[in-house]
């Protein structure tokens, strides 16, 4: 793997707004960064490529074209693709203003924005960073977080899914521990099943019972790794009842058995 970056030193005082890390990599298959409870906000442009995100409880697939935001204070979990690994430019903020502007321009709820062409504020950045006097760099960047943060917003607004789509996937992450049928969410949005599975493929790339196996197998994976719960109560926490069943299926979507998922976690 290849990089290219700049990196900054903790600064004397506490300042609203330092850049700690700003660059491109060129990721392989070994490409994973796992950081819990983040102290720094992270923005990153995907050139090309793909992988995996999870944070806040979801898990995203970034690839060309699209910006993610992993932010102050959450848990983040990202790896490159093995086949098609990321190509993409990155810097990591710190400071209340970061996360300031990001609520300025409704973006603190947001991690994946797909298709935002912000590639040349993205190098921008990069070539900010790199002046001489870090003081310099701090100023010119923090100008240009503000303009990508914009940018960014603007794209999101144009690109956001129907309001009814996005009313279901707010209802399938409130039910993941009791599940729903898909004649509940079409009631919800007032349309027929048919059309309810259509609406939230197209806006989603996935069907409804699909994203909420998923977002229960992360579910299971983070109590797993952070709890000393029975795989039984976990089970019945994301939703199985039987946990024979929920064991099956876990070793089949994330290739081991939870108690095997437990220990390795337990090592890394």
């Amino acid at each position: 793997m290849k990089e290219e970056f700049r990196v900054f030193g903790r600064p004397e005082t506490a300042l609203p707004f330092a850049v700690e890390m700003a660059g491109i990599s060129y990721c392989d298959g070994s490409y994973r960064i796992d950081r819990p409870h983040s102290p720094i906000t992270v923005m990153e442009y995907v050139i090309r490529g793909q992988g995996t995100l999870q944070t806040r409880g979801r898990t995203f697939t970034a690839k060309g074209g699209d910006v993610y935001i992993l932010h102050r204070g959450d848990s983040h979990l990202y790896y490159a693709d093995p086949r098609d690994p990321w190509i993409k430019l990155f810097f990591n903020v710190s400071g209340p203003l970061p996360e300031q502007l990001l609520e300025a321009y409704h973006l603190d709820g947001e991690t994946l924005l797909p298709g935002c062409p912000v590639e040349g504020l993205f190098r921008d950045f990069f070539r900010l960073a790199r002046l001489e006097e870090p003081a310099d760099a701090f100023r010119q960047c923090a100008l240009k977080f503000h303009e990508i943060a914009a940018a960014v917003s603007a794209a999101r607004r144009e690109d956001r899914p129907p309001e009814e789509a996005l009313r279901l996937k707010r209802l399938l992450d409130s039910r993941i521990s009791s599940g729903i049928t898909v004649g509940e969410l079409a009631q919800a949005i007032y349309h027929s099943p048919d059309y309810t599975i259509k609406l939230f493929k197209a806006s989603f790339g996935t069907t409804p019972y699909a994203y909420l196996m998923e977002q229960r197998m992360f579910a299971a994976q983070n109590l797993l790794r952070s709890t000393s719960l029975p795989v039984k109560e976990i089970a019945l926490r994301t939703g199985f009842e039987d946990p024979h069943y929920f064991s099956n299926l876990f070793k089949k979507r994330c290739g081991l058995s939870p108690a095997r998922y437990r220990c390795d976690s337990s090592k890394g």
